[in-house]
């Protein structure tokens, strides 16, 4: 009788959990407390979990041979929450998660009492090349563990994936931002070309007008020599003007 109050009880509290983890949700609206079992596999699967657990300590309730399927999942899902919230409580610092932690913990070990002495005080017959109610029992607690491991191995698998992903795309971004930056700097070195071709051009055309003034320098001090000496010849006592100063050298 107390077998089957138990299991009345783990299948009622499972199947109504199981129901509040059902429908659609939000990303933000998942505890935090189940970070550790939501990274892969979403809660709506665990739902069914959970209500699956139920019905079959329910089930087990009328039929003894589903008994230790009943106690094995009830205590491998209770252990499973168990574990995210401490989990969540060391890694996330999430307060006071450790007391819902103990209160799994506290209905899987009950569970586990009342399983271990059920089948002391009334041991069951086992069938050639079976397993035991108690191997039942654990089979399902192991299976639920496992289950629960491989789902938090493939979501730290996921996150490792998604940083991989973000890193390369934060690559692709840098290697834009670069192929920009270098676009800029050619357009700014074209330009400067342009400028310093537009000065050689003027450069040249000031030391062609330099060279231009040279020559008629040049010419004009010429002239100036030949009219002297004309004005010597042919007016003769007659003084010329006076020759400035920065041109006595030149004439």
């Amino acid at each position: 009788m107390v077998r089957r109050i138990a299991l009345a009880i783990l299948g009622v509290t499972s199947v109504v959990r199981g129901f509040s983890y059902v429908g659609p949700r939000s990303p933000d609206s998942s505890p935090a407390q189940l970070a550790f079992v939501d990274h892969l596999i979403p809660l709506s699967w665990y739902a069914v979990g959970w209500i699956v657990t139920g019905g079959i300590a329910l089930l087990a309730v009328a039929w003894r041979r589903f008994q230790p399927l009943g106690f094995g999942f009830a205590i491998g899902f209770n252990l499973l929450w168990a574990g995210s919230f401490m989990l969540s409580q060391v890694f996330l610092h999430i307060p006071r998660a450790y007391v819902s932690a103990m209160s799994y913990i506290a209905i899987a070990g009950l569970a586990i009492c009342v399983a271990a002495l059920s089948e002391r005080s009334h041991p069951p017959e086992i069938p050639q090349g079976g397993m035991s109610p108690l191997g039942m029992t654990l089979a399902g607690v192991v299976a639920t563990i496992i289950a629960g491991v491989v789902g938090y191995l493939g979501a730290r698998l996921a996150r490792a994936s998604a940083k991989e992903a973000n890193r390369t795309d934060n690559w692709a971004e840098m290697f834009k931002a670069n192929e920009a930056q270098l676009e800029r700097m050619q357009e700014s070195i074209e330009k400067q070309d342009v400028k310093l071709g537009q000065q050689d051009e003027r450069i040249n055309r000031l030391e062609n007008m330099l060279r231009d003034e040279q020559k008629r320098f040049r010419q004009a001090i010429a002239f100036i020599r030949d009219l002297l000496r004309w004005i010597e010849h042919h007016v003769p006592g007659q003084q010329p003007p006076a020759v400035p100063d920065s041109l006595k050298e030149e004439v």
